[in-house]
This record gives C-alpha cells, sequence and structure tokens, in this order.
C-alpha cells in the first residue's frame, strides 16, 4: 500500500468519525429525542380610536395596513414588551403551570427547562419560546408561542392576546381618569355652588315669605296706582257735588269717608313699600337680585365646567386604544419542531464546514513546519 493511499484511508477514516458519527448523533437526538413542539400563531393590532379603522377584514390590505400611523407603531412595540413580562408570565404560569410543561420533556434535555429552574429561568425559556414581530408599515403584530402540546399552545397564545387587551382597556381607564380628573372635580366644584346658592335662595323666599320680590313690588305699585286713581276720582266726585249739595248732605259724608278709608289703605301699601328695616319688600328685592346674580353666575360657571368636562370626555375618548385580532390564534396540527431530516441536514453541513476548516488550518500548520 502506497503512501498516499494509507494517509487517505487514515483521513476517511478520521472524516467518517469527525464529521458521521457527530450527525449520526444528531439524527438520533432530532428523530428519538427530541420532544415535539407546537408553535401556534395570530396576528393583531393595536388601533387608535381616532383612526377611521372600522371596516371588515376582507379590506385589511388597502384599510389597515396603509392607514397605521408612528402612534399605532409605538402601541405596538410596548404591547410587545408586556407580552415578555415577566407579569404577564407570572400569570400564564399560574393559570396554566408552565414551569411544570416546559420541564416536563424526559430525555430532551437540550430543549427543557431544568427542573430546579426559579422565575427568572422561566422568564427567560418562556421568552425564547416565543416569536414576535411588527411590520413597519402596518403595525401589525405577528406572535406566535410554542409549547410541547399543540393545544396549551393555542392557550397560551390567546390567554396572551386577552391579558393585552385587558391591559389596553386598564390603559384606556387610566386616560380617561387622568384627562378629565381636574374636569370632573371642577365640574363638581361648580355643580356644589349653584346647588348652594339655589339653597340659599329657596331659605330666602321662605324666610320673607315672598316667592318674587320684584313680582311683589309690581304688584304694590300698581295697587298704589289704582288706589291713586280711585282716590283721585272720589275727591272730583266731592268738589262736584259740594256745588249743589249742602256741606252736610248724606252723599257727601259717604264720599269723604270712601276717600278716607281709601287714603288709609293708600298709606298701608305705601309703609310696606318704603318700610326703612331689612325686611322692606326693596331691600328683600335687592338682596333677592344680589342672589340671583349668584346664581346665574353659578349657572355659567357650572355650564362652561360641563363644557369642559365633556370636552376633555372626547379628548380622552379620542385617545382611546382597542385590539383588533385580525387571525386568531392557530391550533397547530404538525411539529413545527424538530425536523429530522432538515436538522440533520443542516447539522451535516455545518459539521462538514467546520470540519474542512478545521483539516485545511492543520495543513497549513503542518507545510510552516517541515
Amino acid at each position: 500500500m502506497t503512501k498516499q493511499t494509507s494517509e487517505f484511508s487514515f483521513w476517511r477514516r478520521r472524516s467518517v468519525l469527525c464529521i458521521g458519527l457527530p450527525t449520526l448523533l444528531v439524527f438520533i437526538y432530532f428523530a428519538v429525542l427530541a420532544k415535539p413542539a407546537y408553535e401556534s400563531q395570530a396576528m393583531i393590532i393595536v388601533q387608535n380610536s381616532n383612526k377611521e379603522l372600522m371596516m371588515p377584514i376582507p379590506v385589511l390590505s388597502s384599510g389597515i395596513i396603509g392607514g397605521a400611523g408612528n402612534a399605532s407603531i409605538k402601541d405596538a412595540y410596548v404591547l410587545l414588551e408586556y407580552m415578555k413580562s415577566p407579569e404577564l408570565i407570572q400569570k400564564l404560569d399560574a393559570s396554566y403551570n408552565i414551569r411544570e410543561h416546559y420541564a416536563s420533556p424526559a430525555f430532551d434535555i437540550i430543549r427543557k427547562l431544568k427542573n430546579d429552574a426559579n422565575f427568572d429561568d422561566l422568564v427567560g425559556y418562556f421568552r425564547s419560546q416565543l416569536h414576535l414581530k411588527v411590520s413597519s408599515d402596518s403595525g401589525i403584530i405577528s406572535l406566535s408561542v410554542k409549547a410541547f402540546d399543540a393545544e396549551l399552545a393555542q392557550l397560551l397564545l390567546t390567554a396572551m392576546i386577552q391579558q393585552s387587551e385587558l391591559t389596553i382597556n386598564d390603559l384606556n381607564e387610566r386616560i380617561l381618569l387622568s384627562t378629565t380628573d381636574i374636569a370632573e372635580r371642577e365640574l363638581q366644584k361648580t355643580k356644589d355652588d349653584l346647588k348652594t346658592i339655589r339653597e340659599r335662595m329657596f331659605e330666602f323666599q321662605v324666610n320673607r315669605k315672598v316667592i318674587s320680590p320684584d313680582a311683589e313690588i309690581q304688584m304694590l305699585l300698581a295697587n298704589l296706582s289704582e288706589l291713586d286713581a280711585r282716590i283721585l276720582s272720589k275727591k272730583t266726585e266731592l268738589k262736584t257735588k259740594e256745588q249743589f249739595l249742602k256741606e252736610d248732605a248724606f252723599d257727601l259724608k259717604t264720599i269723604r269717608q270712601e276717600i278716607s278709608g281709601l287714603e288709609a289703605q293708600r298709606n298701608e301699601e305705601a309703609v310696606k313699600l318704603f318700610l326703612e328695616d331689612g325686611t322692606s319688600i326693596p331691600n328683600s328685592a335687592h338682596e333677592y337680585e344680589s342672589l340671583k346674580l349668584e346664581s346665574e353666575f353659578a349657572l355659567q360657571s357650572y355650564t362652561a365646567a360641563l363644557a369642559a368636562f365633556e370636552k376633555a370626555k372626547l379628548e380622552a375618548l379620542r385617545q382611546e386604544k382597542f385590539l383588533l385580532t385580525i387571525s386568531a390564534p392557530t391550533q397547530p396540527v404538525d411539529a413545527s419542531y424538530p425536523k429530522p431530516w432538515q436538522g440533520t441536514l443542516t447539522a451535516f453541513i455545518i459539521i462538514s464546514l467546520v470540519y474542512g476548516i478545521a483539516r485545511l488550518v492543520i495543513a497549513t500548520i503542518l507545510d510552516h513546519t517541515v
């Protein structure tokens, strides 16, 4: 056997050992030891309510994909961070015991979660099972999660979307409260002020036994005018009859008594109008007018506060966000991992390249040492 033949046989045996054996081990792992993993996929989008996006799914390509703005993309990235958050992973673990599930494979020690894993290990492992991507053009979020059970993968992804929607609803509520809080407090203050002044007006009317001092004054003035007219009429009648009746005539006495009665009645009415204490009708009217002015101002303040509150609510609604599910979480039929032949071929190529490079390096070193 020549030297070249011997050397060729040596490298062939070494190639079988360095390439064939590792490739065989990889194939055994993929075909026998690896636990099948299933991947559930979904597509969602975070939408602001000020976007005109309420259209059927069939026209998504011309609506949603073309209408997403920077705000929606930012919201999408925020949502992605929440989906990777320890808080959400903790909720999933509490509901579906994912720690035990991912640690369950008995032989797949490469891909399983270690049995004594703490919560930080679980967070890191679960994040490795997630695939989250945001389209920069449309703001659509593509997400998937892997599990060793197809149904569980779908349940986990559904729960993630539901929890994300609850988080967005909570965010909307906080936006509404923060935007309307000041306006609502001002509205309540003006409402209380209006209620107080209205109660003061009612108490005033009850205490003074008057509904409207202005109306009382008008009525008194009308009574005085009427009494003055009657007194003048009686005095004119008296002067006329004094010209042809005796001084002690019965008709003259009757007219004089009527004039005296009308004048006495007029004095009583005038006293009500021009009494100089705090209970006079003009004084009551003055106080009532002050209360009316306060009431009108309070009503205007309340109206303005109500308009500001409604505007704040509208602004909050414009900032409202909601989650649209474009594609619901799927329940996978075939395992996405492992793929024995594809994985083995990939491993064979990588091992061959590494072996070839190593052989080339060794040969170069040997040539330079001769």
